[in-house]
C-alpha cells in the first residue's frame, strides 16, 4: 500500500545519492518530486537547468535587438533612418568636394599673380582659362627661343635669318625641335645649311651659287656675286666676318 507524500513544507521527500537530505519546497505539489529535485540540483551545483538558460538567452536576445536593429522599427522610421544617413553622406562629399575646388582656385590665383595675369582686385582666376593663356605663353616663349637661335646660327652659315624666320614652312619644320634638348644647337644649323642648299635665296647675298664652268648666272653681265645695295653689302661682309 503505497504511503502518501508529506506535505507540510520542510518535510523530508529522501535522500540524494550523494546522501544530501531533500526537503519539501513551500508552494510545490505532491507529484513535483522530480522538479523540486532539478531545482535544488540546480542550486547546489551552481548550473542553471536548460528551460532557464534558454528563457535567459531569448531575454538578452532581445534586449540586444531591440537597441540596434533598424529593421525592428516601423516603416517611416527606418525611411527617415535611412534619408538622414544619405543627406550626411551627401554633405560629407558635397563639402570634400567645396574644399577641393576652393583650393584649386586659391592656387591658380597665386599662379595667375606670380606670372602677370592676375592683378589685385581681378575676378577669382578660372583654373581652366589660366591653363590656357600658360600654355600660350609657353608657345610663345618656345617660338622665341628658337627664332633667336636661328638668328645666332644663321650668320655663321651665311644665311638670312630674317628671311629664314619669314618662311612659315621653315619655321613649321623648326617645330619638331625642342630649345632645351640636348643637340639643339647642331640639330638647328643642319636645319638652316639644307634650307640654304635647297632655297639659294636664303643666302645672306640673296644670290645663288655661280654655275659650274664660270658662266655668269642669267641677268645682267657682270653682277654676278655683287650687293644689290649698300645694306646688302654690309650684310654680307658681316657674315663673311663672321665666318
Amino acid at each position: 500500500m503505497p504511503h502518501p507524500l508529506p506535505t507540510a513544507p520542510g518535510a523530508l521527500l529522501g535522500y540524494r545519492k550523494t546522501g544530501q537530505p531533500i526537503y519539501l519546497q513551500a508552494g510545490g505539489s505532491g507529484d513535483g518530486d522530480a522538479g523540486d529535485g532539478t531545482q535544488q540540483d540546480s542550486q547546489d551545483t551552481g548550473q542553471q537547468s536548460p528551460a532557464t538558460q534558454g528563457q535567459q538567452g531569448s531575454s538578452q536576445d532581445g534586449q540586444h535587438g531591440s537597441e540596434g536593429d533598424v529593421a525592428s522599427l516601423p516603416d517611416f522610421a527606418q525611411k527617415l533612418i535611412r534619408d538622414l544617413r544619405t543627406e550626411a553622406a551627401s554633405s560629407r562629399t558635397n563639402a570634400k568636394t567645396q574644399a577641393a575646388e576652393q583650393a584649386r582656385q586659391d592656387l591658380a590665383q597665386q599662379i595667375g599673380k606670380a606670372l602677370g595675369l592676375v592683378k589685385d582686385g581681378d575676378q577669382p582666376a578660372d583654373p581652366a582659362q589660366l591653363a590656357q593663356q600658360i600654355g600660350d605663353l609657353s608657345g610663345q616663349n618656345k617660338s622665341l627661343t628658337v627664332e633667336l637661335a636661328v638668328y645666332k646660327a644663321a650668320a655663321k652659315v651665311g644665311a638670312d635669318a630674317g628671311k629664314l624666320t619669314d618662311s612659315r614652312a621653315f619655321l613649321a619644320q623648326l617645330d619638331k625641335l625642342d630649345p632645351t634638348a640636348d643637340g639643339f644647337d647642331a640639330k638647328l644649323r643642319d636645319a638652316i645649311k639644307k634650307a640654304v642648299e635647297d632655297n639659294p635665296q636664303y643666302r645672306t647675298d640673296g644670290q645663288a651659287p655661280a654655275p659650274r664652268g664660270g658662266s655668269e648666272p642669267p641677268g645682267r653681265p657682270g653682277t654676278a656675286g655683287k650687293a644689290a645695295n649698300l645694306t646688302d653689302a654690309i650684310t654680307a661682309k658681316l657674315a663673311k666676318s663672321s665666318g
